[in-house]
């Protein structure tokens, strides 16, 4: 144990014992449970917690949305492959905001506000599905959506 961990607990208990000694049991009571709150609010300071957003840790502002699940996937990629419905439009969006996610992870680039870059580390092919400014073709054609899948695994 660390040696100014064992100093602080020693006093803890002897302020406790003189609680005991001068006071009672109520006075003592009231000391345990302000040394108890001070414990924890030092212990969670001390393991990091509130460093940096007071604990509340917000979600990046790309991520916070609705993170899609792999059920409505291949309904998708249909849709996006034959220009049906709305999916067309999904389809994009989810592969904007991975992309959007692997950009910043990977190499420190933000699809909305760095696209000269992002546009020249995807390649010009799936820059046209993927360009937030842009208007993505409908359907998306299948060599394209093959290109954004493999680039996403190089990237």
């Amino acid at each position: 144990m660390n040696r100014s961990l064992a100093l602080l607990l020693t006093a803890a208990a002897g302020a406790e014992a003189a609680l005991v000694l001068v006071g009672g049991t109520a006075p003592a009571a009231l000391g345990a449970a302000v040394l108890t709150a001070t414990a924890l609010v030092t212990a969670r300071y001390v393991s990091g917690f509130a460093s940096q957003d007071s604990g509340i840790r917000l979600p990046m502002r790309m991520l916070h949305a609705r993170q899609a699940g792999l059920g409505d996937w291949q309904r998708a990629v249909e849709d996006g492959l034959t220009g049906r419905g709305d999916h067309g439009e999904s389809l994009v969006r989810r592969l904007q905001r991975i992309y959007a996610a692997r950009l910043a992870e990977r190499h420190a680039v933000s699809l909305y506000d760095q696209p000269e870059a992002a546009a020249a580390l995807v390649g010009p092919e799936v820059w046209s599905l993927i360009d937030p400014r842009g208007t993505p073709p409908r359907p998306v054609p299948q060599r394209t959506l093959r290109a954004a899948v493999d680039g996403l695994r190089t990237l």
